[in-house]
C-alpha cells in the first residue's frame, strides 16, 4: 500500500470514528435532558424528536461509510457494525423513555406527513 492511501484511510478512519463518538454523546446529552436531577432538564420531552431525525441518519451514514471502508481496508469487525448497533439500542432507549401517548402522536404525525407528500407526489405526476 502507498504512503499516501495510508495516510488517507488513517485520516478517513479518524474521522469517522471522531465523528461516531460525537454523535454518541450528542444523544447521551439529549437522552440525560430527561432526568429531573440534571442541570439541562427540558420536561416536554421534545427534545427526544433529535434522536430518530438526526442522530439515527447520521450513525447510518457514518456505519455505511465505515462498512464500505472496511471491505477494502482490514477494519475490526465491531468498527463496522458498532454505528448499526448503536441505532438499534438509541431507538430502544427512545421508546423506553417516551410515554405511549406520545409514541402513538409520533407515529401519527408522521403518518400524515407522509400521506400528504405521497397524495403531493402523486397530483404532480399526474399534470
Amino acid at each position: 500500500m502507498k504512503p499516501i492511501e495510508q495516510l488517507f484511510k488513517s485520516r478517513i478512519f479518524i474521522i469517522l470514528n471522531l465523528l461516531l463518538l460525537l454523535t454518541l454523546l450528542f444523544s447521551l446529552f439529549i437522552i440525560s435532558s430527561c432526568f429531573s436531577w440534571i442541570p439541562w432538564y427540558e420536561d416536554c420531552m421534545m427534545q427526544l424528536l433529535v434522536i430518530p431525525f438526526i442522530v439515527s441518519p447520521l450513525l447510518l451514514v457514518v456505519g455505511i461509510m465505515l462498512f464500505i471502508l472496511g471491505k477494502t481496508y482490514h477494519t475490526a469487525p465491531l468498527n463496522k457494525w458498532f454505528p448499526f448497533i448503536a441505532i438499534g439500542l438509541l431507538l430502544f432507549a427512545l421508546l423506553l423513555t417516551l410515554r405511549i401517548a406520545a409514541l402513538i402522536n409520533i407515529v401519527l404525525c408522521l403518518l400524515t406527513i407522509a400521506i400528504t407528500v405521497r397524495h403531493f407526489w402523486v397530483i404532480k405526476k399526474l399534470k
